[in-house]
């Protein structure tokens, strides 16, 4: 069955076989995040404003786009607790309101499993066993307090939540710097009677359930095998970067050319934003932006207000109007050969 066709239909093909009950959504995912301009410096003042320029950029989409917070909206910078905005977010369900009233989706991205200082207010045996900073998800209690969670994002009104940083949260390490080993020695869930797998997927399966059949999920930092079929978007790769292009060039680009063949299978499959600050010049971050707009992938835009002239800004109303029917299908020509 596989004799007549390139090894990307093949890996595609081969990605589908083995996940048939992958999550799809009603429509295209795209849209703005805050995070490669911003970087978890933000004020729900400044969200609106985003909101604002996200909706004009696509004026006239029938398929409306995302205005995704990202990281810097609760109390501590990448931490909890998650039950309120910090000093500059004075009313989240609110900024969800003013979001949907633009005629825009509104994302929030969460940390669910750190909690360094004890900030998050559970009791102290809910953390980790080999390290105090961590949530240990093998526990119940923990599992409800991250349904709650979940549960109060969407009492807030927000359609999309992005959980992030799972992966070396539980296990101590980013997925990328472990090509051999999952964790270190000498350490283990307080339940000792399931794999890590299970364990994991049981989180996952926790977020999946108490978000409910119409908020979108996207998971990053996720295995992708076990969040397939959990998660509408997974994250493919390490983050891209809005200050230094190699590193959007190694992890976004790579990972799109890559991870492709998981695109409608396992999950819609998410290369990163496209960071635009102006801080490396335009004829990459523009290459990069129209690559993912024509992808048939999702596309989350980071841009740093007031940067760009009317030809750029042009060219960014054609990526959001392409990206959000999401009809292409791209294939890498050289992944074989080069990075």
């Amino acid at each position: 069955a596989y004799e007549n066709c390139t090894a990307f239909e093949a890996g595609s093909r081969f990605c589908r076989e083995m996940c048939a009950d992958g999550l799809t959504t009603p429509f295209p995912v795209y849209g703005s995040n805050n995070w490669y301009y911003a970087y978890g410096s933000s004020s729900q003042r400044e969200i609106e404003e985003d909101t604002r320029i996200v909706a004009s950029l696509c004026e006239g989409n029938e398929n409306r786009p995302f205005m995704v917070i990202d990281d810097g909206w609760s109390p501590n910078p990448k931490n909890g607790p998650w039950n309120r905005g910090g000093e500059t977010f004075p009313d989240m369900a609110g900024l969800a309101a003013f979001i949907r009233a633009q005629n825009v989706r509104p994302g929030i991205w969460v940390r669910y499993i750190y909690d360094e200082n004890h900030v998050c207010g559970v009791p102290d045996d809910w953390h980790m066993a080999h390290d105090a900073s961590f949530l240990d998800p093998s526990r119940p209690e923990v599992l409800e307090y991250i349904r709650e969670t979940t549960r109060r994002f969407v009492r807030w009104g927000y359609q999309l939540i992005k959980f992030d940083c799972s992966t070396q949260d539980i296990l101590g390490r980013r997925g990328y710097k472990v090509p051999y080993v999952v964790a270190e020695d000498g350490w283990h869930f307080q339940d000792r009677s399931r794999t890590s797998a299970e364990i994991i997927v049981d989180f996952y399966r926790a977020v999946r359930e108490a978000a409910g059949e119409e908020t979108i999920l996207i998971g990053c930092a996720t295995i992708p095998h076990l969040c397939a079929g959990l998660v509408h978007l997974g994250r493919t790769g390490a983050d891209v970067n809005g200050r230094n292009w190699d590193i959007t060039r190694r992890m976004g680009v790579n990972t799109l050319a890559f991870r492709m063949l998981e695109n409608g299978s396992f999950f819609a499959a998410d290369a990163d934003c496209v960071g635009i600050t102006g801080l490396f010049p335009w004829r990459f971050a523009g290459q990069w932006l129209d690559l993912l707009a024509e992808s048939g992938t999702p596309m989350f835009v980071s841009c740093k207000p007031g940067i760009l002239d009317e030809a750029q800004l042009a060219q960014l109303r054609r990526a959001f109007a392409r990206n959000s029917v999401q009809k292409d299908t791209l294939i890498p020509l050289d992944w074989m050969e080069n990075v």
